[in-house]
């Protein structure tokens, strides 16, 4: 009982030394200064970049840092924190959120498991590349005979 107990108070100890450090973070910036800009610079979301100067990175450090120590909801099934971005995210910006969300509980993508029609499928386009390959030497010296 004794281990538990000692446990849950280090647990409540952590939360509470973390949010006085988000605390301290967010002391040190002035709101007016905040510069976030999330662009998307490829084809999609995951080519994705952040542009923000100190005062925007310090923000998004006492977000993620509150985000780690989210306390549970009722109403939903995720520890998560609600944030207005468009506080402090440019309105230039591609990709917006509007919470951030905790789980421990986080499953891992399986791996792709290669069929056997994508095999053929590979042979086939290089087989046919080599086909091309040879008709086109074949076209050339063809081409030369006429010539020679």
């Amino acid at each position: 009982m004794d281990c538990a107990l000692t446990s849950v108070n280090r647990y409540i100890m952590e939360n509470k030394k973390i949010s006085d450090f988000a605390d301290e973070l967010e002391s040190t910036i002035q709101p007016s200064n905040i510069f976030i800009k999330i662009i998307q610079h490829g084809g999609g979301p995951d080519e994705s970049h952040i542009r923000a100067n100190r005062a925007g990175y310090l923000h998004l450090a006492s977000l993620f840092l509150r985000a780690a120590i989210a306390p549970h909801r009722a109403d939903t099934i995720h520890d998560s924190i609600d944030i207005d971005s468009n506080q402090f995210i440019d309105e230039d910006s591609n990709v917006n959120f509007q919470w951030l969300e905790r789980s421990e509980n986080i499953e891992k993508p399986q791996e792709y498991k290669r069929r056997f029609l994508d095999t053929l499928f590979s042979i086939g386009c290089c087989a046919i590349a080599i086909l091309l390959f040879v008709i086109l030497i074949i076209g050339i010296a063809t081409v030369i005979g006429w010539f020679a």
